[in-house]
């Protein structure tokens, strides 16, 4: 997903801010001699050209769907880290049942499970963040819906058979 991070519309309140593309700004990223002296200079004679590659800066509802929408993949990409984890964990031991730590049943089971220490206690809080994890993709899936159920873009491209509230922000974003 290619959004700009909030924290770059900061200055927008108080001065005219472009954001500069910066795989296009080959002449900086070219030069044989890489200082920040003198790709501050390059940039400045850039500007008074008026020759800065810009790049697209979305308007403030997009960035809102997008942090939305890269929050959920981070807090997803997190808690499948901590699932593996798991899994490794009963790998080590000689577990190969079929435990599913993304479940609540799969969970269960496992808080069932009896390891040596300290692995247990690796287990149980790595199915605490999972847990954790869980319940803050939840919020953010609800907070997503109430987005995208707001949106009229989003509204038509969940009238698309197999695109739900996130596929359509994501899209949208």
């Amino acid at each position: 997903m290619d959004c700009v991070p909030a924290g770059n519309y900061t200055l927008s309140e108080h001065l005219d801010v472009a954001v500069a593309h910066p795989t296009k700004l080959t002449l900086i990223a070219d030069t044989d001699k890489k200082t920040d002296r003198i790709d501050a200079k390059e940039l400045a004679r850039m500007v008074r050209l008026d020759a800065v590659p810009e790049r697209y800066v979305p308007p403030e509802q997009i960035r809102e769907a997008c942090a939305l929408v890269r929050g959920r993949q981070k807090l997803v990409e997190n808690r499948t880290n901590f699932a593996n984890k798991v899994h490794g964990l009963l790998s080590e031991h000689g577990i190969t049942e079929d435990i599913k730590p993304l479940s609540v049943s799969g969970r269960e089971s496992l808080r069932d499970l009896s390891l040596p220490t300290p692995w247990d206690e690796l287990l149980t809080s790595y199915l605490e963040i999972i847990e954790t994890l869980t319940d803050e993709i939840d919020r953010l899936e609800a907070a997503i819906e109430d987005r995208a159920g707001s949106l009229r873009e989003t509204q038509l491209l969940m009238s698309i058979p197999g695109v739900s509230y996130y596929s359509a922000l994501m899209i949208y974003a």
